[in-house]
Formats: structure tokens, sequence, C-alpha cells
């Protein structure tokens, strides 16, 4: 620091550079201002991540890692009211195994001991790389993280790429912030503002998960274009490595861990199970089991979700989280209780469709949120 000090005092300093400088930092701060309307909704899902696990993990029961079927599936506010245990979700929409071991060290880091850990690895996002994530990774990782990933993968440009993002607000969004000089040119209004604030209270309201409506329904579909078979199934050798980072780091700190594979639609499953995706699967989930004998493998490919709980073909609306919720709430119930020990291969029960709506008012879904900002917005001018 000493030698930056008489550099500037020499007065060999280029005046056109400080000046330069001082305006790109003035610009960026000013953006940084309007990130409200300017970062995507990704960006803010990881933001909001990395925060929950520094500031609101800890003294928690329960917390959730993984991407979006957890995301979307698994409701901390309905296991709480089931079961009492207090947790957070913390999955991510396109997580990958990197991303849940970064959030569960930041997690442990800031004096998190949950007494149970559930988390899913999506089997077709583990054959990609960091490079899909690039936009919103910033947002979750700190300088040194980026390096440790980066260094992981052997990858200069990964490393490259996180590190302008992250120091540069205009560089990490630049295509928004593009897109919302144009619409101010045209006139026409950012509706950025408003998703990521709807986002945003979702987000705060169930403690991480994104409840999708009820009513919410996907259109005909062709199960062909999923592509769920053998020859697809591939888990990248870094993505494996990940997945034994945060197992040893859960067993490290001696916290049971739930592997989820959360349930899907039907025709899905019998479409993984004729190409032979789901043997591959299973083979691949014995063996993280036999290298780590003390997580638990809970499958839901045959628990025989109807159509009714999905809003897309893989992913659980409102009415499929409620059930999923309730009975993740009912094993680790049992598991604290040590009514009946939970076996190392268990099977997620059947659906049952809606029957116990005790906890169902412990959810907000987005369509609920929307109406809330509505009223807010409306009463405010008033």
């Amino acid at each position: 620091m000493t030698w930056l000090v008489r550099f500037l005092k020499s007065g060999n300093v280029p005046a056109g550079l400080v000046g330069m400088l001082i305006l790109v930092g003035c610009v960026e701060r000013a953006l940084a201002r309007l990130e409200l309307g300017t970062m995507t909704l990704a960006q803010w899902e990881f933001r909001l991540a990395r925060n929950a696990a520094v500031r609101e993990a800890k003294g928690l029961d329960v917390l959730c890692f993984g991407d979006s079927l957890v995301k979307n599936g698994v409701a901390p506010s309905v296991i709480e009211k089931r079961s009492g245990l207090r947790g957070y979700n913390l999955a991510l929409d396109g997580g990958q195994p990197s991303t849940s071991y970064y959030l569960l060290r930041r997690a442990l880091a800031s004096g998190a001991r949950p007494s149970a850990i559930l988390v899913d690895f999506f089997p077709k996002s583990l054959g990609f790389s960091p490079h899909v994530l690039v936009e919103p990774l910033p947002e979750l990782l700190s300088y040194s993280d980026c390096l440790d990933l980066a260094w992981t993968y052997r990858d200069s440009v990964l490393f490259a790429s996180l590190v302008l993002r992250k120091a540069a607000f205009s560089i990490r969004n630049r295509e928004t912030i593009r897109s919302r000089v144009v619409l101010a040119i045209r006139g026409q209004p950012n509706t950025s503002d408003f998703d990521n604030h709807r986002l945003i209270r979702n987000w705060i309201y169930n403690r991480g998960a994104l409840i999708v409506p009820s009513h919410a329904d996907f259109l005909d579909f062709d199960v062909n274009g999923y592509k769920y078979n053998g020859k697809e199934f591939y888990c990248h050798p870094v993505n494996r490595l990940y997945i034994e980072r945060f197992l040893r780091l859960a067993t490290a700190h001696e916290i049971p861990v739930i592997l989820l594979v959360p349930p899907i639609l039907p025709i899905v499953q019998e479409k993984c199970e004729a190409t032979g995706f789901e043997a591959k699967q299973t083979v691949f989930l014995r063996d993280i089991q036999a290298q780590f004998p003390g997580v638990t493998i809970l499958d839901g490919r045959r628990a025989d979700y109807d159509r009714m709980a999905f809003y897309e073909p893989i992913h659980l609306k409102r009415t499929g989280a409620y059930n999923y919720s309730m009975a993740l709430a009912g094993l680790l119930r049992e598991m604290r209780r040590g009514d009946r020990p939970l076996a190392r291969w268990a099977s997620l029960p059947r659906y049952r469709g809606l029957q116990d709506l005790e906890c169902w008012g412990s959810m907000e879904d987005l369509y609920e949120t929307t109406v809330a900002l509505n009223r807010t917005e409306n009463g405010a001018r008033r």
C-alpha cells in the first residue's frame, strides 16, 4: 500500500487514467443502485441463497440443497408445521453439486448445525459444466470460491469470466441493462422490478422454496422430447468430485444426509425405465451410497404422483409440493423421535392427493404473492 501512496504523490500518474477510473467507478455505483430491475431472476436467486446460508441457516433443524426439483417441491414451512422441525430451502434453479457444496460450506462456517440435510442431484444436470451458470454464479461465489471452482475444473476461461462478472456490475448484467435502455427509449414499461420483487417476497415467505400455483398446468408435451435414455446418463468427473466433497463435509460434521430422488410424471418415469435411464441412475446412486454408507436414499420414482401434482412433467406445483413436503415431514419426525429407523434405501409414500389440509395455508404460491403485491401497490397509490 505504501508504494501506491508514493506513486500517487510522485505526480507521474496520468490525469486521464485517474479521471477514467473515477468515471467508471461512478457509473458502476450508479448501475448497482438499479439492481432490482437489472438483475435476472437467476441472479437474485443465487444472491438470496448466499445471504440465507449466512444469515438464516444457523439454529435450523433441516437444510435443503440441490436444484429446481427441490426448489419447487420442498416447502420448509409445511415441514415445520407438520413435524416441528424448522428448515430452509437453499436449492437453486439449475443448481449443480458445486453450488450445493459452496452453500453448505458457507452455512456451516456461519454456525449452522442441522440435524438433517436434504439434497438432490438431478441426473440430466450432472453432465453440464459450470459454464451454463456463469451468469448467476458470481452472486453466490466469493473470489476464492471462483478460483477454487475454476482450479478444480482446470479452466482459466471460467475463472476469468467469473471474476470479471463479479468485479463489474455492468459486465455481468450487460444484457439486462441493454434491454432496460431499449425499453426506456421505446417508452415501454420494465416489468423486471415487479418480477424480481415477487421472487424475493415468495422466497422469504416460503423460506427459500418457490411455490407454483395449483391452477398452473402444462400443455400437451412430447415425452420423447425429454430424451431420458441410458445413453444420455453421464456425470462429469468434476461434478462427481463435488458430490463427494458435499457428502464428506456433511459426514465430517456428523450430519445425516437424505439424498432425494424426487417424483416425476409417471409417463416420463416409464420412459426412463424403458430406455435404461433408470437402471443407470440406480447404479449411480448405489455407487454413492457404497462410498458413503451413512447416506439415506429416499426414492420417489414410483410414488405415482399424478398430473395434478405437476406444472411441468418433472416439476411439482403447489399440490405436489404439499404432498411431498408432508411425506418428508413424517419421515423426518420419525427419524428424530427414533420411532422407526429409516432404511438406507427408502421409498417415498405413494401419492394420495389432497387429504390433510392442515398445513396448506403455511405456503404462499406465486399467484398469491402477485395478488398481495398488487394490493400493496394499489394501497400505496391511494
